[in-house]
C-alpha cells in the first residue's frame, strides 16, 4: 500500500482525447491549468477511462517530440487502457492505493482521479514519495501509432445466446433486430502532394489495411469495419480549385492479412492556393471517417512533400443502413451549373451509379437560392398563411425538377420514397434548401405529399464525421434582451429547461444576454447541450452580414444591436471538441451559410469546425408559438431516446399545426442515427 497525496488546490480541465495535442496545451496555458484529464470514450464499454498529468510533463514531452502536437492527444501519446489513472468516488477518496508491482511505464498510472456524482474528474491524487524519475516515462511515451481499438460488441436486452456461434443481436432504427456484424481493427489513409504546381495532375492515394502490422499513408484514421463488404472512398473537391481526372469514386475489397487494399484519385489544380481535399470512407451506409487533406496549387514547380497527420476512429454498424446517404457535389460545366448525386442505401442497392442534374437555368447555385429566399422573404409574415404554405409547395416541386437528375427520381426516390426513415446529405454546397424540395414525377408530374425534410433529413458537413453519442445532462441557454425595444422580445421556448429538464435531473444554467459571456462559455465549454434564443440575420452574398443579435445598447446616435458573428466563433478554434455538444439556435436565419474569402462561412460550420457534435438552426424569419413548439418536440424526442432524425421529425410534426411554415425553417446537422446516452 502506498500513500495517496490529494491535489486539491491546483486547477484542472478535461479534455477530449481526440483533440490535437497542440491546441489542447493552449488551452491549459491559456487556462492556466495545474493538470490535465485526458478522457477517452471506450467503445467496448459503456464509460469512458481518464489520464491525469501535469501540465508541466507534456510541455516537457512536447518539447522533445514537437513532431506529434498537430496530432489527437490519444495518438500523440500512445494512449492505452492499461496506462489509465484509477478513479475513486469524490466522497470517498483514499489515503493509501495499492498499486501494480510491474514496472510504470505511464505517468498516469502514477495517478488517482476523484469523480464526483456525475463522473467529473474533481480531483489529483499522487503517490506520495514516488522516487521513480518521471521524466525517462515521458522521453518514452508514445509508439508510433496508437494502439487500435478491439472489436465492438453488442448484444440487445435479454438472455445471452446459447450457442458459441451465435451472433450478437442489435436494435434497429425501426424497432426490428438486425445480426450485428463482426468487425476488426483497421486503418483507413490517403495522402496528397503538400504542393501542386497548377495546370499539372496530382496523385491522390488512400489505402485501408487491417491495424495489425499497418503502414498508413501520410494521414490516417483507425477504424472498425467488417470483412464481408467493400469500402466504397469519394474524393470530394471544389470545382474551382481542382479539377478531377477520371473517377471520383473508388470500390475497395476488404482487405487480407499483409494484403492492404489500395487506391488512388488523379486531380488537377485550377486555382493558386491552398485548398482542401476531403476523401470519405463508407462501408454499407456507415460512415468510417472523413480525412481531409490540404494541397497548396503553385504557380512553380511542387514540393515532393507530401501531407501529414492523424484522426479518430469510427466503426461499421449495420443499423446505419436504415438510412438513405446522398452525397451531393457541386459540378460545373461548360452548360453550366449542375449537381452530382450519390447514393447509398441498403433498401434498393449498393453499387448504383453516380447521377447528375441538369443545369442550372441560374448561372450560379447563389443565384438560383436567392430567387428562392427572396419568396420566401417576401411571403415571410403573411396574413394568408394557406396561400404561403401553398407557395412553399410549389417551389420544393420545382426544386425537385430543377435539381434532381430524372433518373434518380424515377428508379430509387419516387419508388422507393416508403421505405426511407432517415436522409442525410453530405455536401458543401451551402445554399440550397433540400428541406424544402418535393418529389416529382418526371414522367407523370405527380408530386409527393411530403417535403424532404419530412422524411427525417439531417445534413453532414465534409472534413469531419458526426458523433453517434450525444449527452443531455449538462444544458445552458441564452435569451437574447432588448432594453432599448429595438427588437420584439424572444424566448418563449426556454421556459422548458427549468420546467422539464431540471426536474428530470439536469443541470441548467442560464448565461447572460452578452455576446463576450457566450463567447467565454464557449471557450471553455462544460456544457452537452447550448441553447440560443435570439434574433438574428443572414445575408447570402456577405457572410459578415450574417450575426447573432444578443441585445442593444444606447448610443448618441440611437440605440444599436450588439451582435456575434460566425467569425467570432471561427476564431476560437475547437473548443467544442472537448465535449461535443448539441448546439441549438432558435434565431431568425440562423441556418444559411454565406461566402467568405476562400471558404463558406455561416453558423453551421461556425460550429462545425468549432467541433459541436450536433447543430439546429433556422434558414428564415419563424415565429415564437411554433419555434417554442418544435424546441419541445425535438427536446421531447431526443431525450427520450430517439434518434437526431427521429427528434428533427418530431419537432417539426409538433410545430406543423399551428399553421405557419415555421416547421420547415429548421435545418439539422450531425449524425442521423446519433442518441443521447448516460454518462
Amino acid at each position: 500500500m502506498t500513500a495517496v497525496r490529494w491535489s486539491d488546490d491546483e486547477p484542472l480541465g478535461v479534455f477530449d482525447a481526440g483533440r490535437p495535442l497542440g491546441e489542447m496545451l493552449r488551452a491549459a496555458e491559456e487556462r492556466q491549468l495545474g493538470w490535465v484529464v485526458l478522457e477517452q470514450e471506450q467503445e467496448q464499454a459503456p464509460c469512458s477511462v481518464y489520464y491525469a498529468f501535469r501540465l508541466d510533463e507534456l510541455e516537457f514531452y512536447t518539447s522533445h517530440r514537437p513532431d506529434v502536437v498537430a496530432e489527437p492527444a490519444a495518438m500523440a501519446l500512445g494512449l492505452r487502457p492499461e496506462g489509465q489513472s484509477a478513479a475513486t468516488p469524490g466522497e470517498d477518496r483514499p489515503s493509501e492505493w495499492e498499486t501494480s508491482t510491474r514496472s510504470l511505464r505511464w505517468p498516469s498510472e502514477l495517478r488517482l482521479i476523484a469523480l464526483n456524482g456525475a463522473g467529473q474528474p474533481i480531483a489529483i491524487g499522487v503517490l506520495d514519495g514516488w522516487s521513480g524519475e518521471i521524466e525517462p516515462l515521458l522521453r518514452d511515451f508514445a509508439p508510433p501509432t496508437a494502439a487500435a481499438k478491439p472489436p465492438r460488441e453488442e448484444v440487445a436486452p435479454g438472455p445471452a445466446p446459447t450457442g458459441a456461434d451465435e451472433a450478437p443481436i442489435a436494435e434497429t432504427t425501426n424497432g426490428e433486430t438486425a445480426e450485428q456484424e463482426a468487425t476488426v481493427a483497421a486503418m483507413l489513409s490517403a495522402d496528397a502532394p503538400a504542393q501542386a504546381a497548377a495546370g499539372q495532375t496530382a496523385e491522390v492515394r488512400v489505402r485501408v489495411e487491417l491495424a495489425d502490422g499497418a503502414a498508413p499513408l501520410a494521414r490516417s484514421r483507425p477504424a472498425e469495419i467488417s470483412l464481408e463488404e467493400e469500402i466504397t472512398v469519394f474524393l470530394a473537391v471544389d470545382s474551382r480549385e481542382f479539377a478531377v481526372e477520371g473517377d471520383n469514386r473508388l470500390r475497395l475489397p476488404p482487405p487480407e492479412p499483409g494484403q492492404p487494399a489500395t487506391g488512388s484519385f488523379t486531380i488537377r489544380g485550377l486555382k493558386l492556393g491552398a485548398h482542401q481535399v476531403t476523401i470519405q470512407f463508407y462501408q454499407g451506409a456507415s460512415d468510417l471517417g472523413t480525412i481531409p487533406l490540404t494541397v497548396s496549387v503553385t504557380g512553380v514547380a511542387a514540393a515532393a512533400e507530401r501531407t501529414t497527420a492523424a484522426l479518430t476512429a469510427m466503426r461499421r454498424d449495420p443499423r446505419d443502413d436504415e438510412v438513405m446517404i446522398l452525397i451531393i457535389d457541386e459540378e460545373r460545366r461548360s452548360s453550366g451549373i449542375c449537381f452530382s448525386f450519390e447514393v447509398l442505401w441498403k433498401a434498393v442497392e449498393w453499387n448504383l451509379p453516380q447521377f447528375f442534374s441538369n443545369p442550372l437555368k441560374k448561372r450560379s447555385s447563389l443565384r438560383y437560392v436567392q430567387g428562392i429566399y427572396q419568396r420566401i422573404v417576401e411571403d415571410v409574415l403573411p396574413k394568408d398563411l394557406p396561400l404561403f404554405q401553398d407557395r412553399l409547395r410549389g417551389i420544393g416541386a420545382e426544386m425537385s425538377q430543377q435539381l434532381f437528375p430524372d433518373d434518380l427520381v424515377r428508379t430509387i426516390l419516387w419508388p422507393h420514397r416508403d421505405q426511407i426513415s432517415a436522409v442525410q446529405v453530405t455536401t458543401d454546397e451551402p445554399y440550397i434548401p433540400w428541406e424544402l424540395a418535393r418529389l416529382r414525377h418526371p414522367d407523370t408530374g405527380e408530386v409527393d405529399e411530403k417535403f424532404l425534410c419530412e422524411y427525417g433529413l439531417v445534413r453532414s458537413l465534409r472534413g469531419r464525421s458526426g458523433p453517434r453519442d450525444l449527452r443531455a445532462q449538462r444544458w445552458r441557454y441564452l435569451t437574447a434582451s432588448y432594453p432599448n425595444f429595438t427588437l420584439q422580445p424572444v424566448g418563449a421556448e426556454v421556459g422548458y429547461f427549468d420546467q422539464e429538464v431540471q426536474p428530470g435531473g439536469g443541470e441548467v444554467a442560464q448565461i447572460p444576454a452578452d455576446p463576450g459571456k457566450l463567447l467565454d462559455a464557449l471557450k471553455a465549454p462544460d456544457f452537452d447541450v447550448l441553447h440560443v434564443s435570439c434574433h438574428g440575420q443572414t445575408g447570402l452574398k456577405d457572410a459578415e452580414q450574417s450575426v447573432l443579435i444578443i441585445s442593444d445598447q444606447k448610443t448618441p446616435r440611437g440605440p444599436r444591436p450588439v451582435t456575434l458573428s460566425p467569425a467570432d466563433v471561427t476564431g476560437l478554434g475547437r473548443p467544442l471538441a472537448a465535449c461535443c455538444p448539441l448546439v441549438f439556435l432558435n434565431a431568425c436565419e440562423s441556418g444559411q451559410q454565406a461566402p467568405v474569402l476562400t471558404d463558406w462561412g455561416g453558423w453551421p460550420r461556425a460550429f462545425w469546425e468549432a467541433g459541436c457534435g450536433a447543430f439546429v438552426g433556422t434558414s428564415w424569419s419563424v415565429h415564437e408559438q411554433p419555434a417554442a413548439n418544435f424546441t419541445r418536440g425535438f427536446y421531447d424526442a431526443l431525450r427520450g431516446g430517439a434518434t437526431l432524425a427521429e427528434a428533427a421529425a418530431a419537432g417539426r410534426a409538433a410545430a406543423k399545426p399551428l399553421g405557419d411554415a415555421t416547421w420547415l425553417a429548421y435545418v439539422v446537422y450531425g449524425n442521423p442515427v446519433a442518441r443521447v446516452v448516460s454518462g
